[in-house]
């Protein structure tokens, strides 16, 4: 028999793929309910209105966001092999929650101040994720010693962030042929020839 947990879970993934499919203001709470396959009422026990589900789906996204990332990152022993882990990741979870991330930036009235204040925390702790990282290079030798580890962290997430929504959302590159070493490279090799 499902736990009320799980029944809250499958309402979420049936939100994610009914936004994504659908958009914010196009999705009903029918067909979210159709697709996590509960009646209607049964999303307003977990839920107060769509735009509660619609927050509460950007959490959990941005929560596995971080865990997973956290993993991927884990498997890989050098600092380079951890910021490619990041990279892929990053535009994994961008290909895979577009319509998602173009309501945030092009709607943001849709989320409540709590959930900006939340979206800022979430930007946080994946700046520390990125920043630990770019520390344990400096500390092991890996990267040059006299780096700015805030500037460096900042200037990975933006190229990051920028080069897979270039190719994502505009060029419609699939994120499996966009090629993370290279960005990463770029990063470490910078732009002066040597």
């Amino acid at each position: 028999m499902p736990t009320r947990n799980n029944k809250k879970n499958d309402i979420l993934d049936a939100a994610i793929k009914v936004f994504f499919e659908k958009g914010f203001h196009k999705a009903k709470m029918e067909d979210i309910a159709k697709e996590a396959g509960v009646g209607k009422g049964t999303i307003y026990e977990y839920f107060e209105s769509k735009k509660d589900l619609f927050q509460e789906m950007i959490k959990c996204s941005i929560e596995k966001y971080i865990e997973k990332a956290r993993k991927a990152i884990f498997k890989k022993n050098t600092v380079k092999e951890k910021l490619i882990a990041f990279a892929e990741h990053h535009g994994m979870f961008l290909a895979n929650h577009v319509d998602m991330t173009q309501i945030i930036i092009t709607q943001p009235q849709i989320l409540s101040i709590d959930m900006k204040r939340w979206l800022m925390r979430g930007k946080m702790e994946i700046f520390t994720l990125v920043k630990e990282i770019i520390e344990m290079g400096i500390e092991d030798g890996e990267l040059r010693e006299n780096l700015d580890a805030d500037l460096a962290t900042l200037s990975l997430l933006g190229t990051v962030n920028q080069y897979y929504s270039k190719k994502i959302f505009f060029d419609k590159v699939s994120q499996e042929n966009i090629d993370a070493e290279q960005v990463i490279d770029m990063l470490f090799m910078g732009f002066v020839q040597r």
